[in-house]
């Protein structure tokens, strides 16, 4: 699938010489595209249903917040996401990870790209990213998600 965003740029050229998503979730110059496990998330790194349900729920109560205003556009801030960047790359310096080729560091055998390591998870916890997550929705006038989601308190409904 060829993903293309503002002025028909391509993901594949965004993403050179690695990728970069604001909580893995959306990218700047990408209007509208949504991911929920995508790169510089935590998921693989945590309890990975834990990580795409709180991703789920934040994505669909900005989209409601977004209706009941009159928006259809949503696009991450690129100072905003290259501010995650540097938090991402930051945060997995102490791990020994980023010192061999694998697939947490975009090198693969089955895939190889030629751009050499590059980090694509968030090593920095599940707690920490939940927390960087409201400040930045806070920051953003992105809708807060109810206390009992971020805690990671099961509702009812």
């Amino acid at each position: 699938m060829e993903v293309r965003g503002v002025d028909g740029r391509s993901l594949r050229d965004a993403w050179t010489p690695g990728p970069q998503a604001l909580f893995g979730l959306m990218t700047a110059g990408f209007p509208n595209w949504l991911m929920t496990v995508g790169p510089h998330g935590p998921a693989p790194f945590c309890n990975m249903t834990r990580a795409i349900e709180h991703n789920v729920d934040w994505i669909a109560s900005m989209l409601e917040t977004m209706r009941a205003e009159g928006h259809d556009r949503v696009e991450p801030d690129r100072g905003a996401q290259d501010a995650w960047t540097e938090e991402v790359l930051q945060t997995v310096q102490r791990l020994l990870a980023t010192s061999v080729d694998s697939w947490f560091t975009g090198v693969n055998a089955n895939a190889d790209r030629g751009v050499g390591r590059r980090v694509l998870i968030y090593t920095g916890g599940f707690p920490r990213f939940r927390d960087l997550c409201a400040e930045e929705a806070a920051r953003s006038r992105l809708p807060q998600l109810p206390q009992d989601l971020t805690q990671g308190r099961a509702t009812g409904g």
